[in-house]
């Protein structure tokens, strides 16, 4: 199933974009901001973890360098808690990281 496919009447489908074989939100969740501590981890967890839900958001930028490689491991803990508790595939995600 494509991403964009999952996404109910609130996710404009103008929201997304192809891009040869990828359809990816025009939305990019970035990860880069905040502190390096476990609060903004908690804080960054809850709001991709939303982000992703909701339907509208599917393209994430991340880095080895943003919050002192705090961002990377967010990332990998909220796409394995969304592919092993609510079934998305990992293909459905597309990780832009430098």
């Amino acid at each position: 199933m494509k991403y964009s496919e999952r996404s109910d009447d609130n996710v404009d489908p103008f929201n997304f974009a192809e891009f040869g074989h990828l359809t990816l939100s025009k939305f990019i969740f970035g990860s880069g901001s905040g502190n390096s501590d476990p609060n903004t981890d908690f804080k960054l967890y809850c709001a991709l973890k939303y982000a992703i839900m909701s339907g509208g958001v599917n393209h994430i930028d991340t880095s080895h360098t943003f919050r002192r490689h705090r961002s990377e491991l967010v990332v990998g803990k909220v796409l394995h808690t969304l592919i092993e508790k609510y079934g998305l595939e990992r293909e459905e995600v597309f990780i832009n990281s430098k």
